[in-house]
C-alpha cells in the first residue's frame, strides 16, 4: 500500500497514515524525506511541500506523545 498512487480528495489522510506507519519502523528524518518522496513520485497532484510538511510535523507530535 506505501507504494499505491495518492490522488486528490485523499492526500491528507494517506499522508497522515503512511506518516505514522513509517514513523514506527524508521528515524523521522527518514520519514520526512520519504514523505516528499511519496509527494513526488506518487501524488497524481502533489501537495505544496508546506502542506506535507505541516502533515508531518502533526503526526510526528501525535507518535511522540505514545
Amino acid at each position: 500500500r506505501l507504494t499505491d498512487p495518492i490522488v486528490k480528495g485523499s492526500r491528507n489522510d494517506e499522508f497522515a497514515s503512511r506518516i505514522g506507519y513509517l514513523l514506527k519502523i524508521h528515524s523521522p528524518q527518514e520519514v520526512y524525506d520519504l514523505a516528499h518522496h511519496m509527494n513526488n513520485t506518487l501524488t497524481t497532484e502533489p501537495l505544496e511541500r508546506k502542506e506535507v510538511d505541516t502533515v508531518f510535523c502533526s503526526i510526528l507530535k501525535r507518535e511522540l506523545r505514545k
